[in-house]
């Protein structure tokens, strides 16, 4: 019998899925964190400090209320229109 996969389950993937390596600003290489709030259902990939512009990163954030998905932050985007 198969598995239901639950909305946690399904957004804690695919928000995982942002946490990979970089380059910074500079050229160095860098890495984005996936980090969970298991409890309260909040799910989110930051990156660390970065010297040349003096700030971390929040990258992807969102949580779960009510079985809806709501995007808190969303900087995964190129498109000056979702900015």
């Amino acid at each position: 019998m198969d598995r239901v996969v639950t909305l946690a389950e399904t957004m804690r993937a695919v928000i995982k899925s942002y946490a990979t390596e970089d380059y910074t600003g500079d050229g160095e290489p860098s890495k984005f964190y996936f980090v969970e709030n298991e409890q309260e259902q909040v799910f989110a990939v930051i990156g660390p400090y970065e010297s040349a512009i003096k700030q971390a990163h929040l990258i992807l954030m969102a949580h779960i209320l009510n079985d809806q998905i709501i995007i808190d932050q969303d900087n995964t985007s190129v498109s000056p229109v979702m900015r």
